[in-house]
């Protein structure tokens, strides 16, 4: 009589394995899209070395049409980096409240997670990072576009004491070449040589065990 091999997982047991066995469709997406916002932000910590030199070079000369080109390109790498580090928090987010939906067996939070994530990957794959990178004259205004996709109160760190709405809302007053503190917050800023978004579904939330079966 043959042996039949039962190769039936037991569990899943964490929220991180009820995502990724439960809901392979959207454990794919989430994990494409952390993929893809590790490359921004190695792209631009490429880029952030350069351009603050030049931020450097042009510090003495703040009201010029060089020094505002140069910081105003500073800071669109600076929140392109942030905006990485905000996506890989809220694809995270939304995965651990699928998970714990799931566990819960509670249907209706299932079904809103997954449309919010649905919503998040629909947004994020209609960017073109690379074409706002390369875009040395409008491109911090496209990004203000681009994260208004994501729900106009969206926000998120750039530089120290700065946060991406605040530093909005100091250009579109005009002010950003005579705002001190900005200007001192850039040339101050530590410059991240390694991205600092992780993987998906890491934390030990995420790992712990949370049914038994």
């Amino acid at each position: 009589m043959a042996l039949i091999k039962n190769d039936t997982k037991i569990g899943p047991y964490t929220y991180k394995e009820i995502v990724e066995n439960n809901y392979p469709d959207f454990w794919n997406a989430s994990a494409e899209c952390i993929k893809q916002v590790n490359i921004w932000q190695q792209m631009i910590v490429e880029l952030l070395d350069s351009w603050k030199k030049l931020i450097q070079f042009h510090s003495n000369e703040r009201n010029s049409e060089n020094a505002q080109i140069t910081l105003l390109n500073y800071l669109k790498l600076r929140s392109i980096y942030g905006f990485a580090y905000y996506i890989w928090k809220e694809v995270n987010r939304l995965c651990h409240e699928l998970g714990v939906s799931d566990n819960n067996n509670n249907q209706d939070d299932i079904n809103q997670a997954e449309a919010a994530l649905i919503s998040l990957f629909e947004t994020f794959n209609k960017i073109d990072i690379f074409e706002i990178t390369q875009d040395d004259t409008t491109g911090l205004d496209k990004l203000e576009q681009t994260v208004a996709g994501f729900g106009t109160r969206t926000n998120f760190s750039v530089l120290d004491k700065w946060w991406f709405i605040d530093i909005i809302r100091t250009i579109k007053k005009g002010s950003i070449c005579l705002d001190e503190n900005l200007w001192e917050s850039a040339l101050n800023d530590t410059i991240p040589t390694i991205p600092n978004v992780g993987g998906l579904m890491e934390s030990a939330g995420d790992n712990k065990m949370v049914r038994i079966y």
